[in-house]
């Protein structure tokens, strides 16, 4: 019966398999495209041939940094930013992402001021966007199979020999395991509830309500980085950093 239930799962499963590998295969190939009009400075086609990367489903942190890169060649700052924002939430510990997206934001119109933070905070989000999504996920798994492995050891060690470190080994790696999966529930809250965008319009006028008759409160310009707190029709509440509100229009920024 295990036979028949083996070879159904093969049946089914492999096919799937193979068109995902196809269709990354193809993507890849793409990006390869993009990256040799690159290097030959043709950065319209680049960003052509990376979108269409991306409009076919693949995805990756050396993608949208290369696309980041096209569109800085281009003088296009905004996209240039958005795309460097979003290679930053795939690869967070890659120091060119980060040295890109902070020479992008000095060529960028507004020098939004933030108030310092208290140390703890900054060291709390310092932790928390220490690793990659992909990897701070795999490090709670091992942890957790850690944890569940000893708990297993302490149940067999019945004559109570090894209790002690197995009871210490426990209290650690039960600790880290915390640690790890409350920052892995505060990275899946923020990517859910908290959206974040970039203004990608030269100049937009940051408005008092969702219409154009509310007064203009502020302005706001090209690489500029928002969060959504509320959406309303074509309309989205923003906050600014320094903790400044307005209204702008959806279609003037695009979600990181």
């Amino acid at each position: 019966m295990r036979k028949y239930w083996l070879i159904a799962f093969l049946v089914v499963c492999l096919p799937v398999a193979l068109v995902l590998a196809q269709g990354r295969s193809a993507a890849e190939s793409v990006v390869r495209e993009g990256n040799s009009l690159y290097e030959r400075g043709d950065y319209q086609g680049a960003v052509a041939k990376y979108q269409q990367a991306l409009a076919s489903g693949f995805e990756s942190g050396a993608l949208y940094f290369n696309l980041g890169n096209a569109y800085y060649r281009l003088g296009d700052i905004g996209r240039a930013i958005l795309n460097y924002e979003r290679a930053r939430r795939l690869l967070p510990e890659d120091e060119e992402v980060r040295f890109n997206l902070e020479l992008a934001n000095l060529k960028t119109v507004d020098h939004i001021v933030v108030p310092p933070k208290f140390i703890l905070f900054r060291f709390v989000e310092s932790f928390k966007d220490w690793l990659a999504f992909g990897t701070l996920f795999r490090v709670v798994m091992g942890l957790y199979l850690i944890v569940v492995a000893l708990v297993i050891g302490l149940v067999l060690d019945r004559p109570g020999r090894v209790h002690r470190p197995l009871r210490a080994g426990l209290w650690l790696f039960g600790f880290l395991l915390v640690l790890f999966a409350v920052t892995l529930a505060a990275r899946l809250h923020e990517a859910t509830r908290l959206a974040e965008a970039v203004v990608l319009e030269e100049k937009v006028a940051a408005l008092s309500g969702p219409g154009e008759e509310a007064a203009e409160q502020f302005f706001l310009h090209a690489g500029a980085k928002v969060r959504i707190e509320e959406v309303s029709g074509s309309w989205c509440r923003i906050r600014l950093p320094d903790g400044k509100v307005g209204w702008l229009p959806a279609a003037a920024m695009e979600r990181i």
